[in-house]
């Protein structure tokens, strides 16, 4: 077995992850990334390739795209594409041209793994790519974190080649014919990667000749003094926190001191002034503190901290009787009377009758109004989850159930009075929670 593929065989067995799991195989065009994928493909492992047209660079662009779709269709690989203009995302968020590609290409990557219950996330950074993250964030000032460069794993996204070289790469891809792109964006240096790539590396090696393992080594020895430092530190904070389904509740009565709480905060990616202005700052709840990836939010004595999302604002039809996987598993089904109706915040039942289908389930949104059951008039959402203490960490992924355009249940929480079971009732409609 050639030596990138008993590498990328290694990395799998090493991190105990399952051959016969799924992987989406990250894809620019690239020979990194062409690389990659027929390693993966040549393993036999159960693959998809994502690829992402930032529409930056004109017929280079579609060309990449051509050459990502031609291989993954002559070796029979699921390709799934998304065109994404960089710039305009770029303008519309106030990031750069890199920030906003990294945040839209793994945005879609998240959407791909929820929607096609992908296990893993496969990229292909190597060593090089780690060396100027080191570079980058030394001159940032990033401080250990930064300092321990690229993880080769973190949660379900891989990274098997970190340890190769760049040379180890195209030889391979020379050796084996993969065909590959350049991307002639990766010469202009007015980009900090691209000028340390270009500029500064090449000048280390030419003075340096053992540079890439002196500082390969070094962010080794980085990386094992960070997991020392996270696991004294994850004692020491233990008691106060709690993880709880996707979120991690921190109980803001604390007398921990702000160096401690900054190299904690620091893991989900936030700055050191905003950590001190959630330490050192009396907060109202309700108040967030983000960034690109994470929210805190200040909820009574509590600090919550949550993965971002998108707001899937898209609504869902559900025909009569028809159950759903996505984007959570519902179970509908019509019930004939009588029936003992269970007390469970998950299961609800209506008046068949008074219902149109299909129902459309979708996200609550300012505006939105109810009849809350037991209650008189109506009442809006937002009124009622203040009132039922709903933690605003939790409000984003409330939904909420409609029958021509009437909300008949916020999901998890109370159906409408005007769709409920009566003495007139003669059939009923379950819908459960599953």
């Amino acid at each position: 077995m050639k030596k990138l593929e008993s590498i990328f065989k290694s990395f799998l067995l090493e991190n105990k992850i399952n051959i016969n799991a799924q992987f989406l195989i990250a894809v620019s065009g690239g020979v990194d990334s062409m690389s990659c994928l027929f390693i993966t493909k040549k393993l036999g492992l159960n693959i998809g390739a994502a690829h992402v047209n930032y529409m930056l660079r004109g017929i280079e662009s579609e060309n990449e795209t051509s050459l990502v779709e031609y291989f993954c269709n002559k070796n029979n690989i699921p390709l799934y594409v998304h065109y994404n203009n960089a710039q305009e995302y770029s303008s519309l968020n106030k990031l750069n041209i890199q920030s906003s590609a990294r945040e839209i290409r793994y945005r879609f990557f998240e959407t791909l793994v929820e929607k096609l219950d992908f296990d893993y996330i496969i990229t292909a950074h190597h060593n090089q790519d780690n060396i100027e993250t080191f570079f980058i964030n030394s001159f940032r000032g990033t401080g250990i974190l930064g300092l321990n460069g690229i993880p080769n794993k973190n949660n379900n996204i891989l990274r098997p080649l970190l340890s190769v070289n760049k040379n180890e790469i195209l030889n391979y891809s020379k050796v084996n014919n993969i065909p590959f792109s350049n991307d002639s964006s990766n010469k202009d240096t007015k980009y900090d990667r691209n000028y340390i790539r270009n500029k500064i590396y090449p000048a280390v090696e030419n003075r340096f000749s053992n540079a890439e393992n002196g500082l390969k080594k070094t962010i080794g020895l980085l990386q094992k003094d960070y997991k020392l430092l996270i696991t004294l530190l994850d004692e020491k904070i233990a008691p106060f926190i709690t993880h709880k389904h996707e979120s991690i509740i921190i109980d803001s009565n604390n007398n921990l001191s702000l160096d401690l709480w900054y190299h904690y905060f620091s893991r989900f990616r936030f700055s050191h002034s905003q950590i001190n202005n959630l330490i050192n700052k009396k907060h109202q709840s309700g108040k967030v503190i983000f960034n690109a990836d994470f929210t805190i939010y200040i909820d009574r004595d509590t600090w919550v901290i949550k993965k971002n999302k998108f707001r899937n604002d898209k609504s869902y039809l559900l025909k009569k009787n028809q159950s759903i996987k996505h984007p959570f598993s519902l179970l509908c089904s019509s019930k004939k009377m009588p029936i003992i109706i269970k007390k469970d915040s998950n299961i609800a039942y209506f008046d068949i009758n008074k219902l149109t289908f299909p129902l459309t389930l979708r996200k609550w949104k300012q505006g939105d109004y109810f009849n809350p059951f037991g209650m008189k008039g109506q009442k809006k959402i937002s009124d009622f989850l203040i009132d039922n203490k709903v933690p605003l960490y939790k409000k984003d992924e409330v939904y909420v159930i409609l029958s021509n355009n009437k909300i008949i249940w916020l999901l998890g929480y109370r159906i409408s009075e005007n769709f409920k079971i009566d003495d007139c009732t003669k059939e009923s409609y379950l819908i459960k929670i599953n």
